[in-house]
C-alpha cells in the first residue's frame, strides 16, 4: 500500500492504556509499513475489516523506557464491532504530539508487529 496524507489530517484516535495494549484477544493487524511525517504515524496494514478510520486505535502501553532516546511501546488494534466487506481501510495516520516525551526532543517507537525502529524527533 501507498502512504498519502488523509483529507482529514492526522487522527487523534492515540489513547495510553495500558488494558487495551495488553489485550490479546484483540485482532492482530499485519503491518505492511510504518513512518513518521513531521507530527504524524503513517501506518498501512495488510487488511482491515473496517470502513471507517476511527476503528483503529493506536494504543500506548503507558511506561517509557528511558533509554537514549526514551522508548515507548504502541500497538495498533481493530476495533471494529459491524465488520465491513467493501471500501475497508488499510492505511492509517495518527497525530502523535501527545506521546511526546518532557525533557527529550525525540522519542523511539517501538510498534507491535514492526520490526524496524520509528523515531519521532521534535
Amino acid at each position: 500500500g501507498s502512504i498519502s496524507q488523509p483529507q482529514e489530517g492526522c487522527l487523534k484516535n492515540v489513547e495510553i492504556n495500558p488494558e487495551e495494549y495488553n489485550n490479546t484477544n484483540e485482532d492482530y493487524l499485519t503491518i505492511e509499513n510504518a513512518i513518521i511525517i513531521e507530527d504524524c504515524l503513517f501506518i498501512i496494514t495488510e487488511s482491515t475489516e473496517s470502513c471507517h478510520p476511527g476503528n483503529i486505535i493506536l494504543f500506548d502501553v503507558g511506561s517509557i523506557a528511558f533509554s537514549n532516546p526514551p522508548k515507548r511501546f504502541i500497538r495498533i488494534v481493530d476495533k471494529t464491532e459491524n465488520p465491513c466487506a467493501e471500501n475497508t481501510i488499510s492505511g492509517f495516520a495518527y497525530d502523535i504530539k501527545s506521546l511526546r516525551v518532557d525533557g527529550s526532543n525525540e522519542v523511539e517507537f517501538e510498534l507491535n508487529g514492526w520490526d524496524e525502529p520509528l523515531i519521532y524527533k521534535y
